[in-house]
């Protein structure tokens, strides 16, 4: 653990001799699956809207304007 704080490069753990896990900085685990989630939203949301999922513009303006309220018009 000091080792992975001072110089914070990952640090490969082997289970005889051969590599079987990876520690690393919490901020770079933070990242990888930061980016891990982001494309799978995004993988997700292509999806849907090729399974013609989506909704209009209007229709989104509708329902923000339902949930929130509508908007004040400068």
């Amino acid at each position: 653990m000091r080792q992975l704080r001072d110089n914070g490069r990952p640090i490969v753990i082997t289970q005889h001799g051969r590599p079987a896990g990876v520690l690393v900085p919490t901020g770079d685990f933070d990242r990888l699956t930061e980016r891990e989630r982001f494309v799978a939203a995004i993988r997700q949301g292509l999806a849907d809207s090729e399974a013609g999922l989506g909704i209009t513009d209007e229709e989104l303006g509708a329902e923000l304007d339902r949930k929130y309220g509508p908007l004040d018009e400068p």
